[in-house]
């Protein structure tokens, strides 16, 4: 994950908008997508700089009802290295994302569409949560992790992100659950985990059946179980 601020990316000469708010006045995390793509053959993922920089230009100018600056304190970009994180209005500065949490929450937009596009990735939830964990040193005070949709009548985030709500967090990893997969291992729960979250089924991971299938595979016997198991394992557990 790279984090950069916003004079990496602003050459336009508009003033950073919104009021100071307190860091101790944060409670919320707020999750939104920008629902403009990246035209090309991958909507969702930024190949280069000059890509992400250009599409923070005009996320900037895009809703002049919401004034001329980004609406959201964050963007994050998928990238084919991993999550870019630009800043926006910024942690200090209320936001213009989401009717009566734009003091109290902090929102990160991810750049594209995720309700006509699936994840690309299966790093991309455990970044975000690292950079939530950024987010909670800084402001000690933030607590739940929220959709927009979760505010108002909306598709925001999409769909195919709102689907992993459930592993979003600021807690610390639990070590005991990950420490000793290996690289195997890991590879098999990324490719599940996103043919689950690509399949046509509706609800959400429980995520205590997740975690007994993750110390299901560290018990196995050497080579792991296979995906197949695992699989069927999960059709069972984990959608209600």
């Amino acid at each position: 994950m790279i984090y950069r601020e916003r004079a990496w990316w602003d050459s336009s000469g508009l003033p950073r908008l919104g009021y100071i708010v307190p860091r101790l006045n944060r409670a919320e995390l707020l999750v939104h997508h920008t629902v403009t793509i990246d035209p090309d053959p991958s909507p969702l993922v930024w190949e280069t700089d000059q890509e992400i920089k250009d599409h923070m230009l005009r996320l900037q100018t895009i809703r002049p009802d919401l004034d001329l600056d980004i609406p959201y304190n964050f963007v994050a970009f998928i990238t084919p290295t991993g999550l870019v994180i630009c800043e926006g209005r910024g942690i200090d500065r209320t936001g213009a994302h989401t009717h009566g949490h734009n003091t109290v929450g902090l929102a990160t937009s991810f750049a594209g569409n995720f309700e006509a596009y699936g994840i690309p990735a299966g790093w991309v939830v455990p970044e975000l949560n690292q950079w939530f964990r950024y987010l909670k040193i800084l402001c000690v005070n933030l607590g739940p992790i929220y959709g927009h949709r979760d505010f108002a009548q909306t598709a925001c985030p999409g769909n195919n992100l709102y689907v992993t709500k459930p592993f979003w967090s600021w807690a610390p990893v639990e070590e005991d659950d990950m420490a000793t997969l290996d690289a195997d291992d890991l590879q098999k729960i990324e490719d599940l985990f996103i043919r689950v979250l690509r399949s046509e089924a509706s609800g959400e991971f429980d995520v205590g059946g997740m975690r007994k299938d993750v110390k299901a595979i560290k018990a196995a016997p050497p080579g792991g179980i296979s995906v197949a198991q695992l699989e069927a394992s999960l059709a069972k557990k984990t959608w209600r």
